[in-house]
């Protein structure tokens, strides 16, 4: 039918997969074209099988970036409509995709119909974006308790980084730092910096690399 929407998933998770492509296909006017494990193919596919809208996941096989991917096909072909779905809960991510231009924002765990209703309201042409991740229990704290300057900083600190090369690169001093890290570790209780890194990056919380 002509006025059906070619679909392509980008994601790497064979059940994730599954599960959004049984779900495109009981979409109205959908036609689930393919899906692709990395998002350094995506817009390759995008522009040679006439896809018109892309679930994007944003951490993908060999390690590419599927925001990267998605302000790239935005580029070459604004039309092709892309929806960010992910599991991860980082909040950034959430202003790195509205800036980058994605068009809608969703994560895998809503319901059918609520990934059903994403799609038809971003073909619809409204930009769909949640105002905040839900909020999960990080050690002894829940998520939402934590600001977003102590957030840049576990992030940083999840990527493996030095006190002295998170301050470079947040611009903040070695000593706010160190107070920051201090601060994390009493509100979520855990026992040592690297015990919090690992488990914030267990839950998504924080996307280094990404």
């Amino acid at each position: 039918m002509s006025d059906e929407t070619r679909v392509m998933l980008v994601e790497d998770d064979p059940m994730a997969a599954r599960h959004l492509s049984a779900i495109v296909e009981r979409g109205e006017n959908l036609r689930f074209v393919r899906v692709i494990e990395s998002a350094l193919s995506a817009e390759v596919f995008c522009l040679t099988e006439r896809i018109g809208l892309i679930l994007m996941d944003i951490c993908t096989a060999m390690n590419a970036s599927g925001l990267d991917a998605a302000i790239q096909i935005k580029k070459a072909a604004p039309a092709v409509k892309v929806i960010i779905m992910t599991s991860q809960l980082d909040a950034d991510l959430i202003d790195r995709a509205r800036a980058g231009g994605a068009d809608s924002f969703g994560y895998k765990f809503m319901s059918d119909a609520e990934i059903l209703e994403l799609i038809a309201r971003t073909l619809r042409g409204e930009s769909v974006y949640p105002d905040s991740p839900p909020a999960v229990k990080l050690g002894g704290a829940l998520s939402s308790e934590i600001d977003r300057q102590h957030m840049n900083v576990l992030r940083e600190l999840a990527d493996g980084m030095t006190d002295d090369e998170i301050a470079e690169k947040l611009h903040l001093s070695v000593n706010t730092v160190k107070k920051y890290v201090s601060q994390l570790l009493m509100l979520t209780e855990f026992r040592n910096r690297t015990e919090l890194a690992v488990n914030a990056g267990k839950l998504g919380l924080v996307t280094p690399g990404y």
